[in-house]
């Protein structure tokens, strides 16, 4: 998906707020969860070269974003905070404050589906691997397997749009009618909405690594290490994510005929990337789940804040 890395390239660049720590403390730790998290700008260097994303640095970052919104809590609490948000009239502003986590949850939703449909189809794969006898049962599942991929091509593709649109609605929003206070609370909450695109548009990016013929040489050079029985090829797998490594190992085992002894250590090699792949599902799943219950406390702080 060269567009999306490309798009996380773009914007995976973490600012400095540059805050009153005297008068907002736990804006301090915000400002110092954000620093950590310019190892986004490691994912940027990646997608630049044009290696696809892999699954650790992305759990990494998705991590860092859950301690990020625990410090935008503590930051909502300070009496500081909800007197400059309720006093200096940011109500304004409430449709993007409260649309950031409400825009963000959506894409989530729509993410662990996509997590929640990879694994089936991941487990499917496993099935049909233990029964290879059965050709047509396998080849079936490839098939269902690669129709997935091009919804999920689909479904990202929208998510994207959303991402940018939020993106897009603070920039039109100026902050220069606000006093220094009331800029910086709102800039606070814009740098980390600002930081939560990057981190989903890199999950959407590792989602949607397309399943397109990769170059005529890799799929020779892996195809013809199955017939003769290699497992140990992962050094021609560096410049791949664990769901271009599926792909291409599937690709392969279909296409190619090898010996009863060769096809043995395919299906194992098969197995172990599966393997690798589900591993990588259930971590981006468990971070998911732990930044949903933040973002959802986060758009009640603001509701309360804003409406009472």
């Amino acid at each position: 998906m060269a567009d999306s890395t490309a798009t996380t390239e773009s914007r995976c660049h973490v600012r400095s707020i540059s805050m009153p720590s005297r008068s907002h403390p736990t804006a301090t730790n915000i400002e110092e969860e954000l620093n950590r998290l310019r190892a986004l700008e490691s994912l940027s260097s990646t997608a630049q070269s044009g290696s696809p994303l892999k699954e650790e640095s992305i759990s990494v970052a998705l991590f860092g974003l859950v301690e990020l919104y625990k410090c935008v809590e503590s930051f909502l609490q300070m009496p500081q905070t909800q007197q400059i948000m309720v006093q200096h009239q940011l109500e304004a502003l409430v449709d993007e404050l409260i649309e950031g986590p409400v825009t963000l949850l959506d894409i989530g939703g729509t993410t662990k589906d996509i997590l929640l449909q990879m694994k089936e189809n991941v487990l499917d794969l496993h099935s049909a691997l233990r029964r290879r006898k059965f050709e047509e049962m396998l080849g079936n599942k490839v098939g269902t397997y690669i129709s997935f991929k091009k919804r999920v091509k689909k479904d990202v593709s929208s998510c994207l749009k959303m991402l940018k649109r939020l993106e897009e609605k603070c920039v039109v929003c100026p902050l220069l009618d606000l006093d220094h206070d009331s800029a910086m609370v709102v800039r606070v909450l814009r740098e980390v909405n600002s930081v939560a695109i990057s981190v989903f548009r890199a999950i959407l990016s590792f989602l949607s690594t397309p399943m397109s013929k990769p170059k005529v040489g890799r799929w020779h050079l892996v195809s013809k290490l199955m017939h003769r029985g290699v497992v140990a090829c992962d050094r021609h797998e560096e410049s791949m994510n664990e769901v271009e490594s599926v792909d291409v190992v599937l690709f392969a085992l279909t296409r190619c005929n090898p010996s009863k002894d060769a096809e043995v250590e395919s299906s194992q090699m098969v197995e172990k990337r599966l393997k690798d792949l589900e591993d990588s599902v259930e971590s981006l799943e468990e971070g998911l789940n732990f930044l949903f219950r933040r973002l959802i406390q986060t758009r009640v702080s603001l509701l309360n804040i804003l409406t009472n």
